[in-house]
Formats: structure tokens, C-alpha cells, sequence
């Protein structure tokens, strides 16, 4: 029935699947309650060191054995293996089978077989803890781990856009770009920039698309529907706070055609900042640039040369994390940081040099 429902196209079948995730988390949380009740904690010393070395004899030994046999013959190479050797938690499923076990050998006279459930969920809280918190060190030693994870997901290939995204690149800021316009996508390749021509409200196409470094998503095509739905769709693979939309006209927001506003992404740059804006200043000229700034030539100078004719849109700091400007918390840069701006095209003469 489940790899009918899941291959089939006429029904909508994702309420079954909310509904069956609920169901589980507390099926599975009242499972182990009851399996663990049967633990008697005056047992678990007396198993106590004969478990411990049987979990590092599992851990150590027949864990990294089983996985490099099987994984023999695959495309994986020795660190790839050597990652998924080091993570095979125990769960319900050792912890059900235990009890099971245990219950029939005592039907028929084993009088130590208590000891089978004792040891399992020894086994079950040993493996979780040595697993969970060994995983992204090994990762990380393994060279396996994203390095960073302040990346951007741009949804929308426009001009402007393909410019911005030009300039955090320039940055060394991972971008990725996602736009159903094929033409777009295609200009964008062509720039050097990591572009996807796909639908972001495509399920299947989200789950596939490579994330790597990417922790941000930035919805920024002409619809404000469109953006909100973006978002909303992608909190499983962003947290909430790492969702953003640029907002198209904030007219909408205070009459009944605009979305509602806990539907929406977390606003993106400053108060009035507007698709329609950057559209119109991209169009008569202005441009995207990176700029460091340093004791000589600080924030404050850079906004002197350039008077009310820049906008700031993100920080990037000496370690190269990027941070972006929004309405509920706009940013300070400092010496060392660089900043990305929108400039127009009228500048102030000044000693100073401007980096790009």
C-alpha cells in the first residue's frame, strides 16, 4: 500500500503522511517507555562492563567490518566509507526485537534472559551518544563537512539579480541560483555563476538540488505570492530565520491583496527596499560593489563619498561570513569588514580609493 500511495499521481496523499509522522513520534515515544520499564537499573550494574565492551566491540569492530565488505565495488571512496562505518545508532527496532527475544526465552525457562533488553538498551544509549556526538567531528576530519554554511540560494535570475549575485561571488560567498526561466539561467551560466533551471515548488526538485555551503534562501522574484510560497515551502531545509524575501510593492502588505504577513519570509536589506527599486536603479545605472574598509578608510568615509547615494546591503567580515541587512536589524560595519552596496552613479571625488 505505501509504495502504491507513494508512485501513484491521482490522490493527494501528503495530510496521510503528516498524519503518519505524528502518529509515529508517539507511538515510537510511548514504545520505549514501556520496553524501558522492563530495565531493571540494579541489572544494568551487574551487565554493566561486559556491555560496555560488547558496544566498543560493535562500535569498533563489526560496524566499520560490515560496511567496508558491503560498500565493496561501489563509486565510494575510503573517507565516504570510512564516514558511514563510524554512524550506526541502535534504536527501537533492537529495543522492540530484545523484548521479544527476551520474552519467549523466559517462556521456556531461561531465567537470565532479562538480561537480553538490559544490554540492548545499554547498546541503544551508548551508540546515540558516541554517534551523536562524534558525527560532525569525524565529518570534519574526514574533510566530508561543509566548510561554511552562510551560502546563498537565490530564487529569481533577473538582470539586477544576476549582477548582485556577480558581486557576493566576487566575495568568495558560495551562491546558488534557482529560475524556471531557462533564457535567464542560460545568461546567468554564461556570467560564471552555479545556476539550476528548475521550480523551487517542485518537491522532488528541491530534494535534489546539491546544497553544499548553502544556509540562506533569498526569494527575490517580481511576485510577492510567489516569494512568500518559496519560503514557506523551504522551512524544512532552512531554519525560519534563514528565510528571506525582497518585498515587491509594501503597499500590498496593509490592504487585503497581499499576503498575510506570518505567511511570509523575513523582510530582506533596509525599510523600503523593494524589487521595483532595485530594478529601476540597476536600470538607469547603478551597481553592485564589494568594498573593504580599514581604519584609514571607514564606514563612515565610504558614506561621506558617497552621500545618500548607496544602499547597504550586507556585511562581510574578515572571516569571510556573510551577514545581511534587514529592517529589524540594520548593520554596523567596522574596520576589516567589506560591505556590498548598491552605488549609484554619481560619486563624491575623495582621496580615498574604493575596492571593488
Amino acid at each position: 500500500m505505501g509504495i502504491w500511495l507513494i508512485n501513484q499521481t491521482d490522490l493527494d496523499v501528503e495530510h496521510i503522511v503528516e498524519f503518519k509522522e505524528n502518529l509515529r513520534t508517539l507511538l515510537l515515544g510511548g514504545l520505549f517507555i514501556v520496553l524501558g520499564s522492563r530495565v531493571d537499573l540494579q541489572q544494568c550494574r551487574e551487565v554493566l562492563w561486559p556491555s560496555l565492551l560488547f558496544l566498543l566491540v560493535l562500535v569498533l569492530a563489526v560496524r566499520p567490518i560490515s560496511v567496508f565488505i558491503s560498500l565493496i565495488g561501489t563509486s565510494l571512496n575510503f573517507r565516504e566509507k570510512a564516514f558511514i562505518a563510524s554512524l550506526a545508532p541502535r534504536g527501537i527496532v533492537a529495543a522492540a526485537v530484545s523484548s521479544v527475544f527476551a520474552l519467549e526465552l523466559e517462556s521456556v525457562g531461561q531465567t537470565s534472559a532479562n538480561q537480553l533488553s538490559t544490554v540492548v538498551f545499554i547498546v541503544i544509549v551508548g551508540t546515540v551518544a558516541i554517534y551523536g556526538l562524534l558525527a560532525a567531528p569525524v565529518a570534519r576530519l574526514l574533510h566530508l563537512a561543509d566548510q561554511r554554511s552562510d551560502g546563498l540560494l537565490i530564487i529569481g535570475a533577473d538582470s539586477w539579480v544576476r549582477d548582485l549575485a556577480k558581486a557576493i561571488v566576487s566575495a568568495n560567498v558560495p551562491v546558488k541560483i534557482v529560475d524556471t526561466n531557462f533564457a535567464k539561467v542560460s545568461l546567468a551560466k554564461q556570467a560564471g555563476l552555479d545556476a539550476v533551471c528548475i521550480n523551487m515548488l517542485n518537491e522532488h526538485a528541491r530534494e535534489e538540488l546539491e546544497l553544499a555551503g548553502i544556509g540562506k534562501l533569498l526569494a527575490m522574484t517580481p511576485n510577492d505570492e510567489v516569494n512568500s510560497l518559496i519560503v514557506r515551502e523551504c522551512r524544512a531545509m532552512f531554519e525560519r530565520k534563514n528565510g528571506f524575501q525582497l518585498m515587491f510593492d509594501p503597499g500590498k502588505l496593509k490592504s487585503r491583496r497581499g499576503v498575510t504577513k506570518n505567511l511570509m519570509g523575513r523582510a530582506l536589506f533596509h525599510e523600503g527596499a523593494t524589487y521595483t527599486r532595485f530594478r529601476e536603479r540597476h536600470d538607469l545605472g547603478s551597481s553592485f560593489k564589494v568594498t573593504p574598509l580599514s581604519e584609514e578608510f571607514t564606514y563612515a568615509a565610504f558614506a561621506k563619498k558617497y552621500q545618500d547615494n548607496f544602499e547597504l546591503l550586507a556585511v562581510i567580515s574578515e572571516d569571510g561570513k556573510l551577514t545581511l541587512e534587514t529592517p529589524e536589524k540594520p548593520l554596523q560595519p567596522n574596520p576589516g569588514d567589506r560591505i556590498l552596496t548598491l552605488v549609484g552613479s554619481i560619486v563624491i571625488p575623495d582621496e580615498h580609493p574604493v575596492g571593488v
